[in-house]
């Protein structure tokens, strides 16, 4: 048997961060944008990291990567051309 696969028709759903409460990276970076800025604040928000923790270092990643000062600075520029 021969299995080809072509990556570019694979499509994957957003990262699931938080196994034990499945909540994935989309769910997360909405809370961010809503205003949460720390792991218990998203963990209010969705449940994401408040049951075993393992998952707090990617949490704390993506708070990063979507708080930045360069990417906050982007972000009325990006609603105005939405807008």
């Amino acid at each position: 048997m021969n299995l080809i696969i072509n990556i570019g028709e694979l499509h994957f759903g957003p990262m699931l961060v938080c196994h034990c409460r499945a909540v994935n990276e989309g769910t997360i970076k909405g809370c961010i944008q809503d205003g949460a800025r720390d792991h218990d604040a998203i963990g209010d928000a969705c449940g994401a990291g408040t049951e075993c923790g393992g998952c707090r270092p990617i949490i704390e990643e993506l708070i990063d990567e979507n708080t930045s000062p360069k990417r906050r600075s982007l972000l009325p520029l990006i609603a105005a051309s939405l807008g």
